[in-house]
C-alpha cells in the first residue's frame, strides 16, 4: 500500500504529463522554438512515472514538477501573446499589460537632494516586464530613501 502523499504526487505527475503532451503537440504544429523543451519535460515526467516509488526521490519529483510548471507557464504566455500577470503574480498598475518582477542591478541613477545618486546594486525594485516602469510601495520607498541617503552621505 502506498503512503498517503504518494498517490497525490503520482496524480499530479500524470496531470502535468498530459498537459505537456497537449502543449508539445500544439508547439510542434506551430513550429515553436519551445517544442524541444516541452517534450524534454514530458519525457522526464514519463520516465519518473515508469519508475517504482522506491526508485524516485521526492526532491527529484519536486524539481521535475517545478521545471514543467515553468515551461508550461512560458508556453501559456506565448499562446496568449501577453505579458499579463498570471494567478499569484503582481500586475503592473502603470500599463496594466505586464507583470512586476523583482530587479536589482548596477547603474541605476536617480535624483536625490539636488544631485544624481546611484541606487545600490543589490536594492530590489519591482519592475514591469512590459513597460519597464518601477513600482514602489510605501515600505520599499522608505527603504529606498534610507539607501539613497546613505549613498548620498558616502558621496560627500
Amino acid at each position: 500500500m502506498a503512503p498517503i502523499g504518494a498517490e497525490s504526487n503520482r496524480e499530479t505527475l500524470e496531470r502535468v504529463a498530459r498537459e505537456l503532451r497537449r502543449a508539445t503537440a500544439a508547439a510542434l504544429t506551430e513550429r515553436s522554438f519551445l517544442v524541444t523543451t516541452l517534450d524534454d519535460c514530458r519525457v522526464d515526467l514519463d520516465r519518473s512515472l515508469s519508475l517504482g516509488e522506491e526508485q524516485t526521490s521526492p526532491i527529484e519529483v519536486h524539481a521535475l514538477l517545478l521545471r514543467a510548471e515553468l515551461v508550461l507557464r512560458t508556453w501559456r504566455r506565448l499562446q496568449t501573446g501577453s505579458f499579463r500577470a498570471l494567478t499569484g503574480e503582481r500586475a503592473c498598475s502603470t500599463c496594466e499589460r505586464g507583470t512586476l518582477i523583482d530587479v536589482a542591478r548596477k547603474g541605476r541613477m536617480t535624483r536625490f537632494r539636488g544631485g544624481e545618486v546611484e541606487i545600490p546594486a543589490d536594492f530590489v525594485i519591482p519592475t514591469c516586464n512590459f513597460c519597464r516602469a518601477e513600482s514602489l510601495d510605501a515600505t520599499t520607498a522608505a527603504q529606498l530613501d534610507d539607501a539613497l541617503l546613505a549613498a548620498y552621505v558616502r558621496r560627500k
